[in-house]
């Protein structure tokens, strides 16, 4: 089981896809701008070509990578050196006015950056760097140019921070009506649920009552009923087991509100029993945003209820883990498998229970894959390459 640990969140406007591309065409913009300084404006110094050429390496790969583009938001020492590389650039070849424009171009990406603690003293080291230069260039430029590009470059970082501030706002109210269907869906479960209980599992336990009740008339008067009424005492009792089960499993299943490790360790327990040992670990995720901790619970519930019902296995391992900066959950047992070949006509048959999980899985972007083999257990595996988390550190 995961360990109770400290919580970090990871901000979730990284895994809006609109946000990300934003980001990835000011750095295209950049990488245009760098083009045409080399082309049009080519320095004299070697090291200032090679800082210009690095601005636009650093520019091509958060062009292509989205990766590359959370890690450079994420990791405030890469923005960072990103701004040192350009100030250092224009202290080689100073003053080189298309050079400014990667710089402009710079601070809208440093207004975008999601610590805005970084953007201030980001824009205080570039405008600082910027009077500086011009001061000591032997053609100083008028105060008003001065002044100009001053104003340029904070307009470009209130523009950058407004952008991002857009992209936060919109992603807070999307969280806020998704946490309120996830509450809405919980409470329509429950609502399902004592209308289950009160129309199977009570009906069930008053038939015991009643069987019990002529058990005892039976004993005095009737002995040679006394053991078919015990039978159907007994076979109550074991559909109220089941029944009880049922419900405390579709429970355990939409309990939004408790951390993620505690809702798929207690699912699990639920199908553990003296012959069957169920293992869950948590490893890197301290929670879920509530709609992708729903659906990795049912995938969980459905994964194992397939277990029960057909593997005959006597141990389950369900392992949640990150990997690449994705989410993959794998539920391996070591039953008696299948061939997956078969699931097909098992669908038509009426077996929807992968459907339901690669159903589940896709709807956060993720996918399913099955391996098993007759004799040798089956393992299913699902993948989702973006999805938000709090992590445990």
């Amino acid at each position: 089981m995961a360990s109770e640990r400290q919580r970090t969140p990871v901000p979730q406007v990284l895994r809006d896809p609109s946000y990300l591309k934003v980001c990835r065409s000011l750095f295209a913009l950049r990488l245009l701008a760098c083009s045409l300084t080399a082309a049009l404006s080519p320095s004299e110094s070697t090291g200032a070509a090679f800082l210009m050429l690095l601005t636009a390496i650093i520019s091509g790969w958060a062009m292509l990578d989205d990766r590359f583009v959370r890690a450079y938001f994420r990791h405030p020492a890469i923005p960072g050196l990103d701004l040192l590389v350009i100030v250092l650039h224009l202290a080689l070849d100073w003053p080189a006015d298309l050079a400014l424009l990667v710089l402009a171009v710079s601070a809208i990406i440093l207004g975008l950056t999601l610590t805005p603690w970084l953007a201030l003293p980001g824009l205080i080291m570039v405008l600082g760097a910027v009077v500086v230069l011009s001061s000591r260039s032997t053609d100083p430029w008028s105060t008003g140019g001065v002044l100009g590009v001053t104003a340029a470059l904070v307009g470009s970082t209130g523009l950058g921070w407004t952008i991002r501030h857009a992209f936060v706002e919109l992603q807070r109210s999307r969280d806020m009506i998704m946490a309120e269907r996830v509450r809405l869906t919980a409470e329509a479960e429950r609502a399902r649920l004592a209308r289950e209980m009160h129309d199977s599992l009570g009906k069930t336990v008053n038939g015991i009552s009643l069987a019990a009740s002529a058990l005892q008339t039976a004993a005095s008067k009737q002995p040679e009923q006394v053991v078919p009424i015990a039978r159907e005492i007994e076979n109550a009792s074991r559909v109220a087991a089941d029944e009880s089960r049922t419900l405390l499993r579709a429970l355990r299943r939409h309990q939004v509100d408790r951390p993620l490790a505690e809702q798929i360790g207690e699912l699990a327990r639920t199908y553990a029993t003296s012959e069957r040992q169920v293992r869950t670990t948590v490893d890197g995720i301290a929670d879920l945003p509530p709609e992708c901790a729903a659906e990795v619970v049912s995938i969980v519930a459905e994964a194992l209820e397939n277990v029960e019902r057909h593997a005959e296995a006597t141990s389950v391992d369900v392992w949640l883990r990150t990997e690449d900066d994705g989410l993959v959950l794998t539920v391996r047992d070591d039953g008696r498998g299948f061939d997956p070949r078969h699931a097909a006509a098992k669908e038509r048959q009426g077996h929807f229970g992968l459907r339901g999980m690669r159903e589940r899985a896709e709807r956060l972007g993720g996918t399913v894959s099955i391996t098993s083999t007759r004799g040798t257990g089956t393992t299913v595996e699902a993948r989702w390459p973006t999805v938000d988390r709090e992590v445990a550190t």
